[in-house]
């Protein structure tokens, strides 16, 4: 290992740990605050995006620029490359939003509010990602 990777894996090192901590650290504010009852929905997505945020760059980084995944080639044959990754990312991220929004129903039930057209809008909506899951999979032929 040369100076410049021994280097270029410190610094790697020390920035997922920053943002590790950083994630913990927001976390523990998202849940102090939905212990005292307060509006956190904005703030879960703020936080989910974030996550994301960093582990698709720490990816891509490690992936297409240091890995030298995409050195010759179209950009016909980059997208052969990146469907997997799109399709699992949508399918993740549909995940990240259901388990979101039956948080907020949880929060609406045990206020005492009617949830009943929300459920009924919340398995639409599920069924909708499976089925869509499913189509993208299909026309993608992985």
């Amino acid at each position: 290992m040369g100076i410049a990777e021994g280097i270029l894996s410190v610094i790697q090192t020390v920035i997922i740990g920053a943002c590790g901590a950083a994630g913990v650290v927001s976390g523990l504010r998202i849940y102090a605050k939905w212990n005292r009852g307060e509006e956190v929905t904005p703030m879960i997505f703020s936080w989910l995006v974030g996550l994301l945020s960093v582990g698709v760059l720490i990816y891509a980084i490690r992936t297409y620029i240091l890995g030298g995944g995409l050195l010759g080639g179209l950009a016909v044959g980059w997208s052969g490359q990146l469907n997997l990754e799109v399709y699992e990312f949508a399918m993740l991220a549909g995940l990240v939003i259901s388990i979101v929004s039956m948080l907020r129903i949880y929060q609406k039930y045990t206020g005492g509010e009617d949830v009943v057209p929300l459920l009924y809008q919340w398995v639409g909506s599920l069924l909708f990602l499976s089925v869509m899951g499913y189509i993208i999979q299909s026309l993608v032929r992985f």
